[in-house]
């Protein structure tokens, strides 16, 4: 390759790279899109819930609760809609949606709302509630719930705790230890634990 040659193709290497890091620089840096997260929306409550069970474990568990409207009447529908959510690490992340069905009291005209819910943790849960039909139709109330590692209540199917309850013999009337207005004496001849114990 003869001297000139060589010369002009150094210089073009030269001019193409020069050209290259001249684009580069006018390039603009990739966009970096940040990971969405969940955050709670902001909704209008024009319904109260109460919540009617305390102990809610991981696991399977049956919810009940009521809801009030703003004039501190008791809600009736057909069922009701949650939206469910867990508070994960700051963030709150949907956990889909269940049907609650109206359970009405055994007199009166009171009830309320009863589901099972599947929590797979523990930690804070929140659900948004809404009414399917009736005068609070698309209304929606919020229940907080506590969702403990394990439950305090013993679980279906274990032993009753051997309690040293209150018998007919330890008191004078029977009407010390219930309300029913006939018991049966056989009922309260023994505690729990000597119940158990005679299987």
């Amino acid at each position: 390759m003869s001297f000139l040659s060589l010369l002009f193709s150094s210089r073009f290497a030269l001019l193409a790279t020069l050209c290259l890091l001249l684009l580069a620089g006018c390039t603009s840096p990739p966009t970096v899109t940040p990971t969405p997260t969940l955050a709670p929306s902001v909704v209008s409550l024009s319904l109260r819930a109460i919540l009617g069970s305390s102990d809610l474990s991981v696991g399977s568990n049956r919810v009940a609760f009521a809801l009030i409207d703003s004039n501190n009447a008791p809600v009736r529908a057909a069922s009701a809609t949650l939206v469910l959510a867990h508070e994960q690490d700051g963030r709150i992340v949907q956990k889909g949606e269940i049907e609650a069905d109206w359970s009405s009291w055994p007199t009166g005209p009171g009830g309320v709302f009863v589901t099972q819910i599947e929590f797979d943790q523990d930690g804070l849960w929140l659900a948004e509630v809404s009414p399917a039909d009736g005068t609070a139709e698309g209304q929606l109330a919020r229940l907080v719930m506590r969702v403990s590692e394990e439950s305090i209540t013993p679980a279906l199917g274990s032993s009753a705790p051997a309690s040293l309850n209150r018998t007919a013999s330890s008191v004078a009337s029977l009407d010390e230890l219930t309300s029913d207005v006939e018991p049966d004496p056989a009922l309260y001849a023994m505690t729990i634990a000597e119940a158990l114990q005679a299987g």
